[in-house]
């Protein structure tokens, strides 16, 4: 794609390849899937090493089939129109990347991935990680006799020009055996004395990977059918998601496959408003992690969708009677009575 990165400390960090995922894995009993998931996003990242960059994007190896190129910036970067001539297959490895098609935005984080068709413009933006001030990723360009694959498991996507956006462009948060078939291609091209046919068996296993978890309910598909149950619920559930994202009435009237006069309309039926629900999801969100007291109000803010630190204290208040600054230190200030019981 363009742009993306992360910085050596990433290897050092206590990474997770996404705190919504694992904290999903962790409910479902499946800890260790998520902790081997973890260790495959750190070997990535392993081979895809920076040192001393500030942005950069660099071909760690070519070959007849695919290119392998990693990006990295320790600074946002926007590009207002990003296109490759061949189709993508990209995974974020550290940070966060916003994509813009067709009026809809949508957010990437570490652990996600993307398969972008040939020739698709799209606006991209990528964030460094709060943690680190990296952000890096990585990504293929399927090329040659290698799209005869691509056309076998995604033949629109290997077409290109395709006209509907998930035909041009679909996100996913790979599953485990998805993520190490990603590990796999990345060893195998890397070796620069692998045999093609590998590769080419490689690279189809990946495709395959991604073709299975494509083929199960979209979450697109999932969250428009509970609209049809509880709107509300469902606009609640697409804020949970990803509450950083910004949620016009067309963004989320898309989402939900409604109209916008639909949404407000049954929004109003219940007695309450597209605003006020995205901004209660957000600051019940930003309640939690002020309490966890980990992240800095700053940061909170960024991640509950708020660029200005003002609006979000203004919000705090209001919601909450206290600003955020000192719900957070409230949190973090032992009682008399927690020193008793230590």
């Amino acid at each position: 794609m363009s742009t993306e990165g992360s910085s050596s400390g990433s290897a050092r960090r206590s990474a997770h390849p996404d705190s919504g995922r694992l904290a999903h894995l962790v409910h479902l009993g499946l800890l260790d899937e998520a902790t081997l998931a973890r260790e495959a996003l750190e070997r990535l990242r392993a081979m895809a090493p920076t040192i001393g960059e500030q942005s950069s994007e660099t071909t760690l190896a070519s070959t007849s089939r695919v290119r392998l190129v990693r990006y990295f910036a320790r600074r946002k970067q926007r590009i207002a129109s990003y296109a490759s001539p061949y189709p993508v297959v990209a995974l974020i490895l550290e940070g966060t990347k916003r994509v813009d098609l067709d009026g809809v935005s949508r957010v990437l984080h570490a652990g996600d991935a993307l398969l972008l068709s040939a020739n698709v413009a799209l606006g991209v933006t990528n964030l460094p990680d709060p943690d680190t001030g990296a952000f890096r990723s990585v990504l293929f360009e399927v090329l040659g006799e290698a799209q005869a694959l691509l056309s076998r498991h995604y033949p629109e996507l290997a077409q290109g020009g395709p006209t509907t956006t998930r035909a041009r462009m679909q996100l996913f948060t790979p599953a485990l055996p998805t993520l190490q078939a990603f590990e796999h291609v990345c060893e195998t091209v890397l070796t620069g004395s692998a045999h093609p046919r590998l590769l080419h068996h490689r690279l189809e296993g990946l495709l395959l990977a991604l073709f299975v978890e494509s083929t199960s309910p979209s979450e697109d598909d999932i969250v428009r059918a509970r609209a049809d149950v509880d709107i509300a619920m469902a606009l609640r559930e697409l804020v949970r998601t990803s509450p950083e994202e910004e949620f016009s009435a067309q963004r989320v009237a898309r989402a939900l496959g409604v109209s916008e006069a639909t949404l407000r309309r049954r929004l109003r039926t219940m007695g309450t408003s597209l605003r006020a629900l995205v901004v209660e999801e957000r600051m019940a969100l930003a309640k939690v992690l002020l309490d966890d007291g980990r992240l800095d109000v700053g940061d909170v803010a960024l991640r509950c969708g708020y660029a200005s630190h003002g609006k979000f204290a203004k919000q705090f208040v209001r919601c909450y009677g206290v600003a955020p600054s000192v719900a957070r230190a409230r949190r973090l200030k032992p009682t008399a009575e927690d020193g008793a019981r230590g």
